[in-house]
């Protein structure tokens, strides 16, 4: 009566994708006869040697490994065993934003299990899925979500800021009655001018004024946010 080999395989392991995992085979009693060696490899590889090549594992899932080992008198012993591919997360740092400066915007990621936000300028933590961001300047913040198993990935979000501008507006002038002057007023998104007597418009920025009497005209200057006036 011929003992049969005991197998075992050494070196399986877990990890993400794309996982490249070596197989070793080896005895877990000493035998002296010949050995041959069957692998088949979850991935649609096979191999008859002890040690296969390493294996590359690039779609997520868990892969089924079988081991044959038979001796010289075609006694066989038989082993199995899994290698889990773990998916790569998809990380989503929300959209890109725009805030007035002095304002604040919660941020949110998505897809993972723990987050890490870089740079910190202006956030509330780092560590969490949703940040207060309150940046003084355009700052594109990224975020790295990893996974219960340890894989990770990356994501980025601009948060733009809207600066306080400063409006220029046409030194004041003397006229004759019945004339005009054209009035001007630069450095802001839209404008209103007051009072409307004498002012072809109130909105434009360059009105034509032909005022009745002396006038003082105020105009006031608004970004194209909303976020500043002047």
């Amino acid at each position: 009566i011929v003992a049969s080999p005991q197998a075992v395989i050494n070196n399986n392991q877990n990890g993400c994708i794309p996982l490249t995992v070596s197989f070793k085979g080896n005895l877990a009693v000493p035998d002296t006869s010949a050995i041959s060696w069957s692998w088949t490899l979850g991935n649609g590889n096979t191999s008859a040697l002890q040690n296969p090549p390493q294996q590359v594992y690039n779609s997520a899932g868990v892969y089924n490994i079988q081991l044959i080992a038979v001796n010289s008198s075609g006694c066989k012993d038989t082993v199995n065993t899994t290698v889990e591919a773990y998916a790569i997360p998809v990380v989503d740092a929300g959209a890109d934003t725009l805030i007035c400066r002095g304002k604040s915007i919660a941020l949110s990621a998505a897809g993972a299990a723990n987050y890490t936000w870089s740079p910190p300028n202006g956030l509330s933590c780092t560590t969490c899925a949703k940040p207060v961001a309150s940046p003084d300047s355009l700052t594109v913040y990224s975020v790295k979500g990893t996974t219960v198993n340890g894989c990770s990935n990356l994501d980025t979000v601009i948060v733009d800021v809207k600066q306080r501008f400063t409006m220029f507006n046409s030194a004041g002038d003397t006229i004759c009655r019945g004339s005009s002057i054209r009035l001007y007023a630069s450095g802001a998104s839209t404008y209103l001018w007051s009072p409307p007597a004498g002012l072809n418009s109130v909105t434009i920025a360059t009105p034509l004024a032909s005022p009745a009497i002396t006038t003082t005209y105020r105009v006031i200057g608004t970004d194209n946010k909303n976020c500043f006036s002047d």
